[in-house]
This record gives C-alpha cells, sequence and structure tokens, in this order.
C-alpha cells in the first residue's frame, strides 16, 4: 500500500474534535455522561471541572462534552478563554453573553440570524447605538454594554441582577437546560473579582451548567471562592494514560481513521516503548506518531519505528515552534553531555517537594555509587544551581528553572542522547517506592500507609485462605488480586519494609517467587541500612519481615474474591482479566503464558460471564476473544456459549457478527459436522463486506488471528492460529478448501 498520497493522521498542534478519534478516558467519559444525564433531567444542575496539566487532553474531553452535550438536548456555549479577557469586567461578561445569545441565535431562537432582535444587538455591540423600540431590545445587558462603550467607560461593573434577568429571558426562549463550556480557565487564577461574580451570577441560577478546563494551580482559587466546592464544582481529573491499552487506542484510531490496519506498520513492542517515553501524554503520543508517520511517508522506513532520528525531529519541531533566542537556558540544556544529563536526571526528582540535600540522599541510599558517585552527584547539583539549569523556589525546595516547553525539549534532548529522562513531582515516599521496586526488580509490589497496613495483611491472609473472612478495602483488594494472579508457583516470598520519613510511616510489599530476587532484595536492604549510618538523613528502615504466602490453584483466588459478593470488585477484577488476556495471548507465546491467558478468560467466565453477565459491554471485554480462547483451547461448551451471547447482542458491530459466524462454523468443523460449512462461510462474507462498506477503510476485515481449519490431500483436517489474515479472503479459502 501506498502512504505517500495519505494525509498524516496524527495532529498535535490540535485538540481532537471527533468522536471516532478520542482515545481513552472511558471512566472520566462515564462519570460525564452521568452528570450530563443529571443536568438534563434537573433545573439545577451540577456543574463540572476538568483538571489537569497543560497538553493533557482537557480541550479535546471538553469537545467530548459539548458533543455529548448536544445530544442530549443542551445549548451548548462555548467560551474560550485567553489573557485578555481579564482586563475588563465588562468586556469578559459581553464574551459570556454574546456566546450565550449567538448559540441561541444560531438555532434560530430570538428570529435567528436574519431576526430584527439580532440586528439590533449588533447595533448595540458595533455601533454602540440603542433603539428606542423596547421590543427589539429584550436583553439589558447589552444596553449597558453600548451605553458604557459609547461613552469610552470600559471599567464599568457588570450589574449582577440586569445580567440574572438576561440568562432568564434566554432560558425561557430556548426552554432548555444551557451548559457553558469555559477553556483555558487559568487566565482567571489572578482575577479573584470576575470568579466572584460567575460565582454570584450563576450558582442559584437554574438551567443553567457551567464546565471549567484548567491546571491544578487554578483550583485552589476556586476552590476558596466557591466554597463548599464539593456542593458547586465535581471534580474530574485529566491525567496521562495510565494504562498502555489507552496509549495503544490514541495510536491505532488515527490509523484506522484513513484505512490503515494498526498492525501493518506498528509493531506491538513499540506500544510500550512509545508509552514510556511519552509519558502517557496524548500531545506527545500525537507529536511521536507524527513524525514515525512522517517517516514512512518519504519512503525512509516501511514501518512506524521509534528511533533516534524520530526523537530527533520531535526536538526539532518543538524549535521550530518556539524562538529559542528568548530561552537563552536552553542553550545551557543543549551544552550538557549525556553524563550530565544523567545526573540531571537523577536530580530531577520531587521536584517542588524536597529540597536538594534529600533529592541527593534518595539517590545514593537507594543505588549507592552504582550509577553515580555521591561526589559527582553533589558537583553535578552545584554546577546546575550556578547555571540556574536548577533553582531553588521560595519554599527552599529543589526545581527545574522553565516552563512546560522548556521541560518538554529537554527530556527529548536528553532522549536523543540515550537518557531515558523523566521530570518527577511526585512527594518523597512514592519516589522511594518507585526506585526500591526497581532496584529489587521487584514487578509485584505495593505501597501501603500506617492508616492501611492492616488492612493488606488481612487481604493476604484471606486471599491465601488463612481466614475466612475480611473487612472489605476495595483499593486493597482489587491491588493485591490483580498482584498475585500474576505469579504461577504457590508458594510466593513477601519481604515487607518499613520505613519513617519526616514522622510518616509507609511499607513497601515486595513479592517474589524466585528466590534469586528475594536475595537480591535482602541484600538491597543491607546496603541500605549501611547507608544510612553515613548519611545525615530523615529516613529511617524501622523493620522488615519475611513470609512465605501459600496459594494454591488460581481457581482458589477467584473463588475467594467471589465470595465477598462485592459488585465493584468483581467489576474491576473482570476488567483487569478483560485487559491482560488478549494482550498476552499475543504478544507472549510460551506455553506459560498461553496458560495464563486461560485462566484469565476462566476467571471472566466465573466471576461474570456464566453468572450475570453484568460486564459483557466491549470496554471490559470482548466476548468473541472471550469464546475464541475457549476454542482454541478446546473449551466446546464454553466457546459455545460466547458466541451465541454475540449473536444475541445488539452491542455487536457486523465485523464482529462476522468474525464470531467464523469462529462458530470452526466449532462445528471441530465436532464433525460439515454439512454447513458453506452457508456459514457465505454469512462469514456477508456480514464482513457489509462491514466493509459501511466503514469505507481499507483492510478493515483483517483480524489479530484466526483459528483455521486445513484440509489436507488426504482429507485429513488440521487447525492451525493464523495471524493477521483477512477475514473475508480466509472465509473464501476454507469455503473452496471444503467444496
Amino acid at each position: 500500500m501506498s502512504y505517500h498520497n495519505l494525509n498524516n493522521p496524527y495532529d498535535f498542534a490540535n485538540p481532537v474534535t471527533e468522536q471516532k478519534l478520542f482515545a481513552g478516558r472511558s471512566t472520566q467519559l462515564r462519570e460525564i455522561r452521568y452528570y450530563l444525564n443529571h443536568g438534563i433531567k434537573t433545573n439545577k444542575p451540577i456543574n463540572l471541572s476538568l483538571i489537569g496539566d497543560r497538553a493533557a487532553g482537557k480541550t479535546s474531553l471538553l469537545n467530548m462534552i459539548e458533543i455529548e452535550a448536544e445530544k442530549l438536548g443542551f445549548l451548548t456555549v462555548r467560551i474560550d478563554l485567553d489573557e485578555g479577557d481579564k482586563e475588563s469586567q465588562l468586556q469578559f461578561f459581553y464574551k459570556i453573553f454574546d456566546s450565550i445569545f449567538n448559540s441561541a441565535i444560531n438555532q434560530d431562537y430570538f428570529g435567528g440570524v436574519s431576526g430584527a432582535i439580532f440586528d439590533e444587538y449588533l447595533n448595540q455591540t458595533s455601533a454602540y447605538t440603542v433603539a428606542k423600540d423596547i421590543a427589539l431590545r429584550p436583553f439589558l445587558f447589552p444596553v449597558q454594554f453600548a451605553k458604557a462603550m459609547d461613552a469610552g467607560r470600559t471599567d464599568v461593573i457588570t450589574s449582577e441582577n440586569n445580567f440574572k434577568r438576561d440568562l432568564e429571558t434566554i432560558n425561557k426562549e430556548v426552554n432548555k437546560s444551557i451548559i457553558l463550556l469555559f477553556d483555558e480557565c487559568n487566565v482567571l487564577s489572578e482575577s479573584r473579582v470576575l470568579l466572584e461574580k460567575i460565582r454570584n451570577i450563576f450558582m442559584n441560577k437554574t438551567n443553567y451548567m457551567l464546565v471549567f478546563t484548567g491546571t491544578k494551580e487554578l483550583f485552589p482559587v476556586i476552590d476558596d471562592i466557591f466554597s463548599p466546592i464539593i456542593r458547586q464544582f465535581k471534580k474530574i481529573t485529566v491525567d496521562e494514560y495510565k494504562d498502555i491499552e489507552e496509549t495503544e487506542i490514541c495510536v491505532n484510531k488515527p490509523l484506522l481513521d484513513i484505512g490503515i490496519e494498526p498492525s501493518d506498520i506498528f509493531d506491538n513492542a513499540t506500544y510500550k516503548e512509545l508509552h514510556n517515553i511519552s509519558e502517557g501524554k496524548p500531545y506527545e503520543i500525537q507529536l511521536i506518531c507524527h513524525n514515525m508517520f512522517k517517516k514512512i511517508q518519504e519512503g525512509i522506513v516501511d514501518s512506524m519505528t521509534l528511533n533516534h532520528s524520530v526523537l530527533e525531529d520531535v526536538r526539532l519541531e518543538l524549535e521550530t515552534s518556539q524562538d529559542l533566542a528568548k530561552r537563552p537556558k536552553l542553550y545551557e540544556i543543549k551544552s550538557l553531555n549525556k553524563r550530565d544529563l544523567q545526573n540531571l536526571n537523577y536530580l530531577s526528582k520531587s521536584l517542588k517537594r524536597s529540597n536538594s540535600t534529600q533529592i541527593v540522599n534518595l539517590e545514593y541510599l537507594v543505588y549507592g555509587n552504582e550509577r553515580v558517585e555521591r561526589e559527582d552527584l553533589q558537583l553535578s547539583l552545584h554546577k546546575f544551581l550556578q547555571r540556574g539549569i536548577l533553582i531553588d523556589n521560595k519554599e527552599g525546595n529543589l526545581d527545574f528553572f522553565g516552563d512546560d516547553f522548556d521541560k518538554l525539549y529537554t527530556k527529548y534532548f536528553a532522549r536523543e542522547t540515550g537518557v531515558q529522562f523523566e521530570f518527577n513531582y511526585y512527594n518523597l515516599i512514592p519516589n522511594y517506592y518507585r526506585a526500591i521496586k526497581d532496584v529489587c526488580s521487584a514487578t509485584n509490589s505495593f505501597l501501603s500507609f500506617s492508616r492501611n497496613n492492616n488492612a493488606v495483611h488481612e487481604t493476604i491472609d484471606y486471599l491465601s485462605g488463612k481466614t475466612t473472612s475480611i473487612t472489605p478495602d476495595f483499593n486493597t483488594i482489587s491491588t493485591l488480586y490483580a498482584k498475585f494472579f500474576a505469579f504461577n508457583k504457590q508458594e510466593i516470598h513477601h519481604l515487607e519494609l518499613s520505613f519513617n520519613l519526616d514522622g510518616s510511616d509507609f511499607y513497601i510489599h515486595l513479592f517474589f517467587e524466585d528466590d534469586e530476587q528475594l536475595l537480591k532484595a535482602q541484600q538491597f536492604q543491607e546496603s541500605f541500612v549501611q547507608r544510612i549510618t553515613e548519611t545525615d538523613t530523615n529516613i529511617a528502615l524501622l523493620n522488615s519481615s519475611l513470609n512465605t504466602i501459600n496459594f494454591t490453584t488460581k481457581e482458589v483466588l477467584v473463588s475467594k474474591l467471589k465470595a465477598l459478593k462485592s459488585n465493584n470488585l468483581i467489576k474491576e477484577a473482570v476488567k483487569f482479566h478483560g485487559i491482560r488476556f488478549p494482550i498476552e495471548h499475543l504478544v507472549e507465546n510460551d506455553n506459560a503464558h498461553q496458560d495464563n491467558v486461560l485462566a484469565h478468560c476462566e476467571a471472566i467466565w466465573e466471576l461474570d460471564f456464566n453468572q450475570t453477565q453484568n460486564f459483557c459491554a466491549l470496554d471490559h471485554y470482548n466476548v468473541v476473544n472471550l469464546g475464541y480462547i475457549f476454542m482454541i483451547n478446546m473449551r466446546i461448551e464454553e466457546a459455545k456459549m460466547c458466541f451465541a451471547h454475540v449473536l444475541s447482542s445488539v452491542e455487536y458491530n457486523s465485523f464482529h457478527i462476522s468474525l464470531n459466524q467464523f469462529n462458530s462454523a470452526v466449532l462445528e468443523i471441530m465436532e464433525g459436522n460439515f454439512d454447513n460449512i458453506q452457508k456459514n462461510m457465505d454469512a462469514v462474507i456477508f456480514y464482513a463486506k457489509e462491514y466493509e462498506e459501511n466503514t469505507k477503510t481499507v483492510d478493515s476485515t483483517v483480524c489479530s488471528c484466526l483459528f483455521v481449519p486445513i484440509k489436507s490431500a488426504d482429507n485429513s483436517i488440521i487447525f492451525k492460529e493464523i495471524e493477521n489474515p483477512e477475514l473475508i479472503e480466509t472465509a473464501k479459502a476454507v469455503k473452496k478448501s471444503f467444496n
């Protein structure tokens, strides 16, 4: 396939505006839909606030709220704020009123754009004149605006009563709930007066719902002004993608939209690499993918590969978007060698939260001199402070000099040199946990605090069968259940390390099934204690304990969770298994991992499918794939039930129906029924073509894998799993083979 004439589908410059391209945020969208549905049914909606770092995807999510609200019947009003809006109260509320009124006019209320009321409104706001005919001017604010502007008085205070009366007039005319979507609300963080005015005007106003977007710095101000906040706004956090699956969706959707099957040009292993380097930030994923796809279009590579050249292009793209001459500190960054950048990375932890001594101690106490000599790190710290790359903020904590752009540029410049750079703003406790987990090679681990450490022990005892009852602690149970399910041995070592940091206790739980890993962790513990005695530090290792946890089977683990009869716990477990089994099946081909794949499916079967079928929706697990795993493991009855569910469900599109029909036909062949092969394959081809025509995309019916019956010359039949087959062509080949 030629990619030269296709548009590059990765748009890093603009927020997402189409639902088909929006990736992830399923939890946030579920919550948003709940409050939108609530808001359309009541005259006193609950307002929303989207909180996240810059370029985290808040505007894209706001766009999705706008689409969802329109579907529900809201009158949607978009208000994109900028720095100039905070300069004049009159101009600020003119922007709000103008946005609301134009949304109503555009839907032909008040006579529409060709009506006399809109014509008079234009006179009031452009020529600053006011008609004598009262019928042409049903609003009070535009009259005040016209008179103030005619007198050259932009400092006039907006009348709250008049503005409220106008809002009621508009609401009465449109006769529906109105939602105001404010983007870039951080410009209001320095204007308490405007925020207080918004509160006074809207907080008791019926049928108006507000949505704010802003960074975490804005919301302490809003909390103060709109107190009590919990009654005024529902906060929704917009962070980077936590799960690699969300990054995968973010990569795949733009490709599918232009007719490219992702597996044709994107290797599975690259998803993890991309997720790590972008830290799950949607803007960076789009920026990197844009440059990877560009390399294909230029004929340099034939697949989307994350290499040094792509990272260099990302950095150059950043350079062209800014005038580096106005950012002289970046030239200091560019003068650093690889070793300097590594040391800067070690020091860029707990920024804004800890002082330089605490950060240097973190590195030395956990890693010793393995990564960098303590004295060398101290020298680097002094150099970075002297050059202004690192600074001591007013609280006495260490910080990086620059803004978001400076950080982004530094990260990609460092990555070009091979340094896996990361700016880190966690407090010290999570950073000690992450570092200790890293140095001990403990992929299964858990951090707890004194307030819930007992819950950890109770959960371990319950899940391992030592006790038969437990006081449910949702987070602890769901986390430990997922961790224990990853182990294949019946005996697990549990090393618990108890710490105190500045008066706060915390516990790090490390789980191992490998004796060598356990020995490595114990050696670390001894070294850590020794280094504490050499250092003036604020952390102490109080105690450690080693226990052996005995499990019988994964089936028993599942049964222990099921016995708690918690719908939320079961839902979380089913989601975990539903995410893991397709990934492990495609990525890991050894027998142990394939046994785990079947174990995941058996857990879903026991917790949900053979019970209530509460969570059969596609965002939890794909029943087509569930049946497929049962089929290739010769679990015929379970597979039949899964395939029957798909045929009876309205949630599945024609491609899933086609794929399901193929799998059902394979089941019949496995059972020796050859009578319906031609009919079944015709149905496969029919539904697949229907899907192909509806989507109008190339290779839309390519599958991850199929279990294909192959008839040999001596009429014997074997079944072979084929990766990335095209469904229609495969069905035709089976039909011909059994003709």
